[in-house]
C-alpha cells in the first residue's frame, strides 16, 4: 500500500507512477489524485502534467459530475434521479465551505479539466442506475451530516479532527482496493454490483479501454484508490514501471493541538448567535424539498 499512498507525521502525500513499455517505448503516467488538497498540490500536479502534455501525451481525467461549469440535462430524469442530483450538488456546497475553512481546496476547483483533456468516466445518473439510488443517496445523506454545521468555530476544529479520521479510512481503502486488483473478479449473483465494483473496477474499465485505442503515451489523472487496478493492467500487458515521485498533499496540525483548541471554544448553541450551528430546517441543510422527504425517509 505504501506505493499508492504515504501518511507519515501528519503528511498525507501521492504518487506518480511512470510506466514504460519496454518493446514499444511507450510511456504512461499515472497521477494518483488526493481530491482534496492544499493549493500548492494541485499547482506541482498541474506541472506535471504540462510537462507531459508538452511531450506529446494525451491526459485523460476522471470526473462523474458535469464538466467545470456545466449542467446535467434532469429533464427526462425520474424523481429519484434528481433527489440524488440534489443531494450530490448540495454535499459538494458543503464540501466547498468545509475545506475552504480549513485552508484546503477541492480538485473540480483547483484543477479543473482543460479542453485538451479526455474526460472518459460515468456520469452521476450512471452511477445511480448502476448502484442504486436509494443506496447511493443514503451514502450522500452521511457525508452531508458530516459536513454540515458551518459556522460554529468549534465544530470547524472537530473537522479538522475527523480529517485523521478521514484518512485512516482512506488506507483502509487503499488496502482493499490493492487486495482486490490482486485476486480475479468473482461473479457474486447479485443483481446489483456492489458499489465499489462500480466506483473502482468499472470506471477503471472505462479509462483503460480509452488509453488501450491509441498507442500514444498517456497521462492518467485519477484517484489513488484506481491506481492498484491500473498498474495491475499495465503489468499483465508488458509495462514495467521505472519511477515513483511523492508530492504531498496536505499537512494536519498535530492533533493534540486541535483537541486543545476544541476545548478551549465554546460550542455554539444559542438560536439566536450569530454563530449558532443552523437549525436542521434552514436553507443550508435543507436545498430540495425533495431531498428534505428522502433524508427524512432514508
Amino acid at each position: 500500500m505504501s506505493d499508492y499512498l504515504r501518511f507519515r507525521r501528519a503528511t498525507l502525500q501521492t504518487p506518480v507512477h511512470r510506466y514504460t513499455h519496454p518493446d514499444t517505448g511507450r510511456r504512461i503516467t499515472a497521477i494518483g489524485m488526493c481530491h482534496v488538497a492544499e493549493p500548492a498540490y494541485y499547482r506541482s500536479i498541474l506541472t506535471v502534467i504540462g510537462e507531459l502534455e508538452t511531450a506529446g501525451a494525451v491526459v485523460y481525467c476522471e470526473g462523474t459530475g458535469p464538466r467545470h461549469g456545466e449542467q446535467p440535462n434532469l429533464s427526462a430524469a425520474s424523481g429519484e434521479v434528481r433527489i440524488v442530483h440534489a443531494a450530490v450538488e448540495h454535499r459538494k456546497d458543503l464540501e466547498q465551505r468545509r475545506y475552504t475553512e480549513v485552508g484546503l481546496i477541492h480538485q473540480v476547483e483547483a484543477l479543473p479539466p482543460r479542453a485538451s483533456w479526455q474526460h472518459v468516466d460515468l456520469t452521476t445518473t450512471d452511477l445511480i442506475h448502476r448502484i442504486g439510488w436509494r443506496k447511493l443517496l443514503r451514502h450522500q445523506i452521511g457525508q452531508i451530516r458530516r459536513l454540515d454545521r458551518p459556522d460554529d468555530p468549534r465544530s470547524i476544529e472537530e473537522f479538522r479532527l475527523s480529517l485523521y479520521r478521514f484518512i485512516v479510512k482512506l488506507r483502509v481503502g487503499m488496502w482493499l482496493c490493492a487486495l482486490r486488483a490482486r485476486r480475479p473478479r468473482r461473479q457474486t449473483g447479485r443483481k446489483r454490483p456492489s458499489m465499489l465494483t462500480v466506483l473502482i473496477d468499472q470506471r477503471n474499465e472505462i479509462l483503460l479501454d480509452a488509453v488501450w485505442r491509441t498507442d500514444q503515451d498517456a497521462v492518467l489523472v485519477w484517484g489513488c484508490a484506481h491506481l492498484p487496478g491500473l498498474q495491475a493492467d499495465m503489468v499483465a500487458r508488458g509495462f514495467t514501471r521505472t519511477g515513483i515521485d511523492w508530492h504531498t498533499a496536505l499537512t494536519l496540525p498535530p492533533a493534540k493541538t486541535i483537541r486543545a483548541r476544541i476545548k478551549s471554544l465554546p460550542r455554539a448553541t444559542a438560536p439566536g448567535s450569530s454563530a449558532a450551528a443552523p437549525d436542521a430546517t434552514t436553507e443550508v441543510t435543507t436545498p430540495h424539498p425533495e431531498l428534505v422527504d428522502a433524508t427524512t425517509r432514508t
